[in-house]
């Protein structure tokens, strides 16, 4: 994938700021002001004019942070949250070497990842303000400001903040990682999912979930709230004494880090916790507080929830771990154009380690780009997996009208057929996930030997 990093709109950043102190002037950024029309009931204001002593950064960066505001982004901020767990990863999108102090000009850069580049969107400090406070994201550390600068580069990335009004915590992280973002419906869900949500998290992957609704947020008997996003903090299995089986557990926040938060069984001082060591508390960092985070069981999840997303993030990103990390998916990249009708046949050799069934975990996602300026608007896709060996279709999915689509599989070792879809012939990115070794040969239409497959 390409390395370089593409200035959005044309903006570079070095030049404007190099500017702007040469002529003592703040930043006003004129690609984007309609953020301005569109909250006619609010004042724009810098930091400088809010706090005496503004921070881009304030001490360590903590999840507990990050608070939503009026706007329905919870998709948006809840993969901040769990990006936020990730300081190598955040600096990509947040470079950490921006400050309220010495060379300060109105301006700032964030990263963001589209179709398989990084682009730089520059945007100046003005933010709104409504009775006296951040109308839209905000941080919990007074005068920090990070957190509500990112959302307005998002914002400017896809528009307006109007555009960010509900979305997929999917794509966010996909935005955020440069990964892809796998989604699980929990009423559908496979019998192993928390294995997966387990074994995802030591791969360093960034997991959300979401309660669907009839579009309005709604809170429920048990404190959790409808049509809502939510981060995955932590995926732990506890010793329980009055169980006969350690307790699958999960911790989740709520964006709005506020007291609404789960009331069932292992929620804030709930009698579950007195059965677990005071060792494997503090391990765990404990704390009973009304910040929006909370534990819940495996099961209740299931109940509850409607999806999980895991974002499973890119050798590349994985290098940026001082730590590495030990179980690293084996992936390859494809860049292509629907128009070239290509397919791909993937060898799987080995299956996973300590897989009972000597099956191979394979993921595959295709990622379209889209259509003109128009961010919002794409081709129908599809993948299309076929087992040659047996000729069979593994699964057919119908085609949709989105950016993405991922498709998992168990499968025993042998060779199978990738075939990418669109009603289209823009441009599409392929990748492929294994845990073992796997190889991956390109074949056009003709060079098929298949009937089923082409």
């Amino acid at each position: 994938m390409d390395s370089k990093i593409y200035k959005w709109l044309k903006q570079d950043y070095d030049k404007i700021k190099a500017e702007c102190l040469k002529n003592k002037k703040l930043f006003v950024d004129p690609e984007f002001t309609n953020f301005i029309e569109e909250n006619p009931d609010c004042e724009v204001k810098r930091p400088t004019e809010l706090c005496q002593t503004p921070h881009f950064f304030r001490q360590h960066i903590s999840r507990l942070d990050i608070q939503q505001g009026e706007l329905g982004d919870c998709w948006m901020v809840s993969a901040i949250i769990t990006l936020s767990q990730h300081p190598k990863l955040l600096e990509r999108v947040v470079p950490i070497d921006q400050h309220y102090s010495e060379d300060y000009a109105g301006i700032f850069r964030f990263r963001f990842w589209q179709y398989g580049r990084w682009v730089e969107v520059v945007i100046d400090d003005r933010l709104l303000i409504k009775a006296g406070q951040l109308k839209f994201a905000r941080s919990t550390k007074r005068c920090e400001y990070w957190i509500a600068l990112v959302e307005k580069a998002y914002a400017k990335l896809y528009g307006s903040y109007k555009k960010l009004q509900g979305g997929d915590p999917g794509v966010a992280m996909e935005d955020l990682t440069g990964g892809i973002s796998e989604q699980f419906f929990l009423d559908q869900a496979p019998s192993n999912l928390f294995n997966i949500l387990y074994n995802s998290s030591i791969r360093e992957s960034l997991l959300t979930a979401s309660i669907y609704g009839d579009g309005k947020e709604e809170i429920t008997k048990l404190g959790l709230v409808k049509s809502h996003a939510y981060s995955i903090t932590k995926v732990h299995v506890v010793e329980h004494t009055s169980l006969p089986k350690k307790a699958q557990l999960l911790r989740i926040k709520n964006p709005w880090a506020d007291d609404m938060e789960w009331k069932g069984p292992w929620s804030d001082g709930s009698p579950q916790w007195n059965a677990i060591s005071s060792s494997e508390r503090q391990e765990l960092g404990l704390v009973f507080e009304n910040d929006g985070e909370f534990w819940i069981s495996f099961k209740d999840f299931q109940e509850q929830f409607s999806t999980a997303n895991i974002c499973h993030i890119t050798l590349e990103s994985l290098s940026l771990f001082e730590h590495g990390c030990n179980a690293k998916w084996d992936i390859t990249k494809i860049a292509d154009s629907f128009k070239n009708k290509k397919k791909f046949v993937v060898t799987l050799s080995q299956p996973d380690e300590d897989d009972t069934e000597n099956k191979c975990s394979l993921i595959v996602a295709l990622i379209q780009k889209s259509l003109g300026r128009n961010r919002l608007r794409f081709d129908q896709i599809a993948i299309y997996i076929y087992d040659i060996d047996n000729n069979d279709l593994i699964r057919p999915d119908p085609s949709i009208n989105s950016r993405d689509v991922v498709q998992r599989h168990k499968l025993p070792p042998g060779r199978y057929a990738v075939e990418p879809r669109s009603n289209g012939t823009g441009n599409y990115l392929l990748h492929i996930y294994t845990e073992q070794k796997h190889d991956v040969q390109a074949i056009k239409k003709k060079e098929a030997n298949v009937n089923c497959c082409f």
